[in-house]
């Protein structure tokens, strides 16, 4: 734990942000550093979409999930639990790869029962 240095209240170590006053805890270079580590090109952006997911060459790349992933979905019990900690996650990328895994279980399983009418 360490003091905050604009309202001296105490915040964890690796703080970026002081949750009292809402003061950035880093410094200015130490930010820009962080942003380009953590930010994901506007073209990825654009293809991080439930329609335009699989458009992306390297989604691992982008904390996403390896582009075979969605064939969990064929076993609908593995891939909607999947997907649902997908949707969990920070990752826009793998956000859309979730929704697609979600739709693609639903269909399968709702294929499934109708072989079974």
């Amino acid at each position: 734990m360490k003091n905050c240095q604009f309202c001296a209240e105490e915040i964890q170590n690796n703080a970026i942000k002081c949750k009292h006053c809402g003061e950035n805890q880093i410094k200015p270079q130490q930010s820009k550093q962080f942003e380009s580590q953590t930010s994901v090109p506007q073209d990825i952006l654009i293809n991080a979409s439930f329609w335009k997911v699989h458009k992306i060459k390297n989604p691992k790349q982008y904390g996403g999930w390896s582009k075979g992933m969605v064939f969990w979905s064929i076993i609908p019990i593995i891939g909607i639990p999947i997907a649902i900690f997908g949707l969990n996650s920070d990752s826009v990328v793998k956000n859309a790869q979730a929704k697609v895994m979600i739709f693609a279980s639903l269909l399968f399983a709702l294929w499934g029962i109708m072989q079974t009418l």
